[in-house]
């Protein structure tokens, strides 16, 4: 979809009708920037885009650029592409160095760093507890011992890099792009655009991960009971975002409901509470905070959070009697404007 506006169109009109009403026509500038929005279905789920330009040819020359970094993203990374980068490494033996892209191996180096930023919660090592609990399928519950067993072989860090290559660091570990392949692919496709003459502003929304780049914006978060109801409004703080919640994707298990996001740390679904959003600078790190933040749970998440700098936080989690409680980092104080005051119990950073 695309939707150009044309404000010199309009201001033409304005001005035949004021001399044809004998008015002296006044000094009209058009506007000559144009705004152009597509949608892609990509990396299994929406991609919105949205560019402002000075003209129509620069935006889409600029859509389209960024529809191919984030191809060639989702070809390096997505472990369901058996070619990719990322499934060469997890299927070479495990002593057998697999050459890769520089692109890749920075993405590799930003997850560990996360890995570190989140005290564990996000592990990009996390492949064979994806694979016991099924997550990818119609989900299962494991045996013990073969959480222990996947949780043996998520070593710290997960790959040993040696120039333009790496290699698994256990011979059983598998690498799973799922916490930071979205965000890795919106910073490449960011990095690409921007440099455009003539861009003036754009938004990438890869389901629901949020980029914005010189756009004065405001994020709505989703109640985490209805992904379909905006529930509070935050005037961004940064230019990504992030949202994690167990609500969605969710497997029914001999009438166990199993939430998909996992504590890599014990090997269980992590505990379903609401969601965690998170706004930082670098959507690989919005991507893999916001999953590694859910997985500390809401009281730890929020300390951490703010003790990491150019991170910001928000957790949404249902109450009993109904409401809404909503706890956000000190850098969102004077930002967050609920949609429901009957229904929402807003707390203020100070009583965390």
């Amino acid at each position: 979809m695309e939707t150009l506006h044309l404000g010199g169109a309009r201001l033409r009109v304005a001005a035949v009708a004021l001399l044809l009403c004998g008015a002296a026509p006044a000094t009209l500038v058009a506007d000559p920037s144009s705004r152009v929005e597509r949608t892609v279905h990509l990396m299994g789920t929406t991609l919105r885009l949205m560019v402002e330009a000075d003209n129509r040819t620069t935006a889409l020359i600029a859509t389209e650029r960024m529809v191919s970094n984030l191809e060639a993203s989702e070809r390096r990374l997505s472990t369901w592409i058996d070619k990719s980068e990322l499934s060469r490494i997890n299927n070479a033996e495990s002593e057998d160095w697999v050459p890769l892209s520089a692109s890749t191996i920075e993405d590799l180096l930003a997850a560990e760093r996360c890995r570190e930023l989140s005290n564990g919660g996000f592990d990009p090592g996390i492949g064979r507890l994806v694979e016991a609990w099924d997550l990818r399928g119609g989900g299962r519950h494991p045996d013990p011992s073969e959480i222990q067993r996947a949780l043996r072989s998520s070593v710290a860090p997960a790959v040993e890099i040696h120039d333009e290559s790496a290699r698994r660091r256990h011979h059983n570990l598998r690498i799973d792009e799922g916490g930071f392949g979205k965000g890795a692919a919106i910073d490449r496709a960011l990095a690409a655009t921007t440099p455009l003459p003539g861009i003036r502003s754009l938004r990438i929304d890869l389901g629901g991960q949020v980029t914005h780049w010189k756009l004065p914006a405001t994020d709505a978060v989703a109640d985490p009971r209805d992904r379909s109801r905006s529930a509070v409004i935050v005037d961004s703080p940064h230019p990504s975002l992030a949202t994690s919640a167990n609500s969605e994707h969710r497997k029914l298990v001999s009438g166990t409901s199993i939430g998909h996001l996992l504590d890599p740390r014990r090997g269980y679904p992590a505990e379903d509470f609401g969601s965690v959003t998170v706004w930082t600078t670098s959507a690989l790190d919005a991507d893999c905070l916001s999953t590694g933040l859910y997985a500390l749970g809401p009281d730890v998440a929020l300390r951490r959070a703010e003790e990491l700098d150019g991170v910001e936080i928000m957790i949404l989690s249902p109450q009993p009697t109904g409401d809404l409680l909503v706890r956000y980092s000190s850098g969102l104080e004077g930002r967050v404007r609920t949609l429901d005051s009957d229904s929402l119990a807003a707390t203020s950073p100070q009583q965390k």
